[in-house]
């Protein structure tokens, strides 16, 4: 048995018709300057803590962090499940990879009933093994994963849109392929890491035809 952990937004989903808006609405509860939305998506995949770090709450007082997460939470609730979609290539690349003999699971920093709820409604959930969500160690997410799936660290691969993802995957000793459907370029990751344009192109790394091939 192989198995495919994927991370969840800007990997197989696009959150931008919310994210930004949501980070921005917890910048101006915190009274932080509000921040474009290319600098924005180089945040998405940090767990929330660290995301409020980097943009401009270092030495804030707990209070701020409170305001921030409150209103960013506030606003993922009403808006994230009409503001998330999934990538066009998603479906029938998950249901290739099962077809194929793979067990597939998700690791992400993302809350898990938010991405449980997305994929129960465009009927993907029956795809997962595996569903690890608000994951503030990825590298221990994966490591976790893989055990319970019940698969050998060199029959797993993790798949993710940051150079970080890579160290995670590197961490719990297992592949990793990058794909640049996030707001990352293939030339800001590491010399040597596989790299897919999207989870469609994925199947080539892996050797696999889709249907569109054969």
């Amino acid at each position: 048995m192989r198995a495919v952990l994927f991370d969840f937004d800007y990997t197989l989903a696009d959150p931008s018709g919310w994210v930004f808006a949501a980070l921005n609405a917890g910048l101006s509860a915190a009274h932080l300057p509000e921040r474009d939305d290319y600098s924005l998506k180089k945040l998405i995949g940090l767990p929330l803590d660290q995301q409020f770090e980097q943009l401009g709450g270092r030495g804030a007082d707990a209070r701020q962090y409170s305001a921030f997460r409150n209103a960013y939470i506030s606003f993922r609730d009403a808006h994230a499940s009409v503001g998330t979609h999934f990538f066009k290539t998603v479906p029938a690349t998950l249901t290739t990879l099962n077809q194929a003999g793979y067990v597939l699971g998700i690791v992400s920093t993302g809350a898990r009933k938010r991405i449980v709820e997305l994929l129960n409604r465009e009927g993907l959930m029956r795809h997962f093994r595996v569903v690890v969500g608000g994951c503030k160690d990825k590298a221990e997410g994966i490591r976790r994963t893989v055990q319970e799936l019940g698969v050998s660290n060199d029959d797993s691969l993790y798949v993710g849109d940051r150079p970080d993802d890579r160290e995670f995957a590197m961490c719990a000793n297992i592949r990793f392929i990058a794909v640049c459907s996030g707001a990352f370029k293939s030339s800001e990751f590491p010399v040597g890491t596989e790299v897919a344009n999207d989870v469609a192109e994925l199947l080539r790394n892996l050797g696999i035809h889709s249907a569109s091939d054969r």
